[in-house]
């Protein structure tokens, strides 16, 4: 076994779901993201500091959606009054994305009723962000 300090950890292990008492077994023991143990999350950014100014300047109320698995969740009133609309991803210039990765943003903002935005900052500066719509409306 390595030491913890010398492989990254970014998750916590939740132990075993009582509703599948064999998901151990079948997909390995659910863990539990934790963003203050990754430091290379883009939620950390420049890039989702513009994302968040962007999204803001249109009118949009933006809030973190770590807990689900999404950078932002955007609103486009009140949250208190309002359901969010999209969940958000900030894309990094230099990662690619995997179609397992857009299956799986796709399933879960499909659950919370919500589209996802996959946004990316052009330019050194950030001066304008580009953004993709992801919705499960067309079905």
């Amino acid at each position: 076994l390595r030491r913890r300090s010398l492989a990254r950890q970014v998750a916590l292990p939740l132990g075993t779901r009582p509703s599948n008492p064999q998901q151990n077994a079948q997909l390995g023991a659910p863990f539990a993201y934790d963003p203050a143990l990754d430091a290379d999350a883009a939620h950390n950014s420049k890039e989702a500091a513009a994302v968040q100014a962007d999204l803001t300047a249109r009118g949009y109320f933006v809030v973190s959606a770590l807990r689900h698995g999404f950078d932002f969740v955007v609103y486009e009133g009140d949250p208190a009054r309002h359901h969010g609309s999209y969940f958000v991803v900030v894309l990094q210039g230099d990662k690619d994305i995997s179609p397992r990765q857009l299956v799986l943003w796709h399933r879960l903002a499909a659950s919370a009723h919500k589209s996802i935005l996959l946004s990316a900052v052009e330019g050194e500066s950030g001066a304008s962000v580009r953004y993709w719509m992801i919705s499960g409306d067309e079905r």
